[in-house]
Order: C-alpha cells, then sequence, then structure tokens
C-alpha cells in the first residue's frame, strides 16, 4: 500500500538524483531495503561512467518521495519526513493491509478518527484494530437539520449503536431530540472523497 523512493546520501551531495522505487508490500525489513539501495546506487553510479569511491561510503540516505495507494489517505497523514524511519513504514503499510478492520473501507474510518480526534496514523490503527470506534453512514436531507440527520442515522441504526428501540415506537420519535439527546460524543463527518456524511464516535 505505501511506495517510497530513496536516494543514498553522498550522490544526494553531489547534485545527483539516483533515486529507487520500493514497495513496501514487498520487503519485512529496513535493513533489506537499504542493502538494496545501495548495491543499486553502486550500479547506477558505474552505469554512469562515475566512480564509486567518489561517493564512498554508500550508508546514508533519504526519503525524496512517499505515495499511498488510498482513496482517503496521503503522505500527510503518516507525517511524511525525509529522514523517517523506514521500520516505522513498514509497520505502518503491514496494519494497513491487514484484516482487522470492522469496516471495509479501511482507510475512509482511519481519516474520519483522524479528522475528529486530532490524532496520528499509529494511533488511529491502534483504536480502529481494536473496534472502538462506532460509525454510521448518514442520509443526506436538504431540508433537515444536522442534528435531525444524526438523530434519523441513529435511530436507523440503533442496534449497532447500542440503542435499544422498539420497532413500534421509531415512527413517534423526534428525530431533533433525538439527536440531541444521544447524539453525545459522535461528530458529524463530510468526507471530501465521497461527498457522504458520516458520524463517529470512539468509545
Amino acid at each position: 500500500m505505501i511506495k517510497i523512493h530513496l536516494r543514498e546520501h553522498s550522490t544526494h551531495k553531489a547534485g545527483y538524483s539516483f533515486d529507487e522505487h520500493f514497495d513496501l508490500d514487498n520487503y519485512t525489513s529496513a535493513d533489506e531495503i537499504i542493502q538494496e539501495l545501495m548495491e543499486q546506487t553502486k550500479n547506477t553510479i558505474i552505469e554512469n561512467g562515475l566512480n564509486v569511491n567518489d561517493f564512498s561510503p554508500l550508508k546514508e540516505w533519504l526519503i525524496t518521495d512517499l505515495e499511498i495507494d488510498s482513496d482517503y489517505l496521503n503522505c500527510n497523514d503518516i507525517g511524511f519526513d525525509e529522514h523517517m524511519s523506514i521500520d516505522k513504514l513498514l509497520k505502518i503499510n503491514e496494519t494497513l493491509n491487514g484484516d482487522k478492520y470492522f469496516h471495509e473501507d479501511n482507510d475512509l474510518v482511519i481519516k474520519l478518527y483522524m479528522e475528529t480526534s486530532g490524532s496520528n496514523i499509529e494511533e488511529a490503527l491502534e483504536k480502529v484494530n481494536k473496534g472502538d470506534l462506532s460509525i454510521i453512514e448518514l442520509r443526506r436531507c436538504a431540508y433537515k437539520t444536522e442534528i435531525q440527520i444524526l438523530g434519523e442515522g441513529l435511530i436507523e441504526n440503533a442496534e449497532e449503536c447500542g440503542l435499544d428501540i422498539p420497532d413500534y415506537l421509531i415512527h413517534y420519535i423526534d428525530e431533533e431530540k433525538f439527536g440531541r439527546d444521544f447524539g453525545t460524543g459522535y461528530y458529524t463527518v463530510h468526507t471530501f472523497k465521497n461527498g457522504k456524511i458520516y458520524a463517529i464516535r470512539a468509545d
């Protein structure tokens, strides 16, 4: 899911851009990646008719770019920095590719939680993995207030929100009052990608 571009530092200081691309899905350790980077850089130096000894020792590196295969997450959500830990990125990548999530749109849930809580991605991943989040999709309605829309969503998803509402009472419930009374702790989020509205709460 995460791809990075790495550059050996001494060639970078000399003004060369010998970047190598690494798909983290194919690696398990930073040492493996760095070793491959140095070998590929050495070959690139030779292929360009340069002297490897002019750049020795080949050991330092920096991240020049980072990509995430996600509809919602981006490099800013990862906290991208050119000297950030590759092992940390590998761990995040492994978790993002995992199957422990309770929601089909893993990256959406993570993004929503980060937006509402101000958490970083590692905190969000931990929270989502534990299943400690309640999230419901709300229906847009031009003539209803946001609190009415929230109330309607809570009523329609009462069981998964931990609310016991007998069916025969549903049509008599005031959506606005219900949303105000039982929506405490829920944050309404208008997504920037799919245009939908969600209510999310960390238990």
